[in-house]
């Protein structure tokens, strides 16, 4: 079993909108009488599936062949594919696959650039809502259960910007006195 007791299918979990996809996910090598299904809903309760596994084990090659076959587009749900020129390593969709099916937030942010969870929930959110509206299914695609899951339970993100001097502060007080420090000064703080 997967997550929260969702089950695994070949190292992928796979999940369906509405029960016409049952014959479409039985197909694709689940176990019969196997648990499939999940009806997820993000913010402003719009449905959407979601394939997700780690890395390199055919979630965008099986995500191409679904769109195929079903009115969806694919949303990336992996951290690394975010970001231009990341392409070798995290297992990126080609640009000729690309253009087999719309896929949203790739080639987002450079490497360089900061990228904070609550701007993946915004261009993942934004997306979503622009398939829905032109009558189809956003399929969400990757392995950043960080990102999979503040979708899945509709977490409400703040935007803060990034504390430049905070940040600083705490790399050198790690340089000064070890991690080990920051550790315990974070223990003492927030005890679970």
């Amino acid at each position: 079993p997967g997550r929260r007791g969702q089950s695994s299918c070949a190292g992928i979990l796979r999940y369906r909108l509405r029960d016409r996809f049952d014959n479409t996910l039985k197909a694709s090598g689940c176990a019969e009488g196997e648990p499939l299904t999940s009806q997820f809903t993000c913010s402003g309760s719009r449905s959407f599936v979601a394939l997700v596994g780690p890395t390199a084990v055919g979630k965008s090659a099986l995500a191409i062949q679904i769109a195929t076959r079903l009115p969806v587009e694919i949303v990336n749900a992996d951290s690394r594919q975010v970001y231009r020129y990341m392409d070798v390593g995290t297992s990126k969709p080609t640009l000729s696959e690309r253009a087999q099916v719309p896929h949203h937030v790739y080639d987002v942010v450079t490497p360089d650039e900061p990228f904070s969870l609550s701007e993946y929930r915004r261009h993942a959110t934004d997306a979503m809502g622009r398939i829905t509206e032109r009558g189809r299914i956003p399929l969400l695609v990757g392995g950043s259960g960080q990102y999979i899951w503040s979708l899945v339970e509709g977490w409400q993100v703040p935007e803060i910007p990034p504390d430049v001097e905070f940040r600083q502060e705490m790399e050198q007080h790690a340089a000064v006195h070890g991690c080990q420090s920051l550790h315990e000064r974070l223990a003492r703080i927030d005890v679970e």
